[in-house]
């Protein structure tokens, strides 16, 4: 358990570095493009369709900081009506259902991306389509694996 902490660890400074240097790419690209338009009548030709995958990256990235952090959006009515043990267990399953749903997101966004490194399409400036979309299938599996860990812990009552 130990050595799966550690990669979980390792994974969260990773997702966290991501997602600070996406943002700042994505503030740059668009305060440069504003720059551009108002101030010179001119503007970088693909960057508003990369700021439109940064965005995509920034949502993932969030996304999956959101979930490791057990910030994610959820709904706590059940903690008003069960006791603390019983509430430990819905939230077990409802992390490992989480999981569930995040695995099969995965599979079926690695089927898209796989289809569009088959097809070859670029999305801008010779960057391929399948790169830009990489990051769903990972996003959704690295939030899948979060959630079953998450879930884990609860039912083994390691998290409260």
């Amino acid at each position: 358990m130990h050595k799966l902490v550690r990669v979980l660890r390792y994974l969260k400074n990773i997702e966290e570095v991501l997602l600070v240097i996406a943002f700042v790419a994505l503030v740059g690209l668009a305060f440069t493009q504003v720059i551009l338009r108002n101030g010179f009548e001119t503007s970088i030709i693909w960057a508003d369709i990369a700021i439109r995958i940064l965005v995509l990256w920034v949502t993932m990235l969030g996304a999956m900081v959101a979930t490791q952090k057990k910030k994610h959006i959820k709904i706590d009515l059940a903690e008003q009506f069960l006791s603390p043990k019983q509430y430990r267990y819905v939230r077990g399953f409802g992390r490992f259902f989480a999981a569930a749903m995040m695995l099969i997101a995965a599979y079926y966004c690695l089927q898209m991306t796989m289809l569009e490194y088959e097809f070859g399409t670029i999305a801008f400036a010779n960057v391929p389509t399948w790169v830009c979309q990489s990051i769903l299938p990972i996003g959704f599996f690295s939030m899948g694996v979060q959630f079953a860990t998450q879930g884990y812990m609860y039912l083994r009552g390691l998290l409260v």
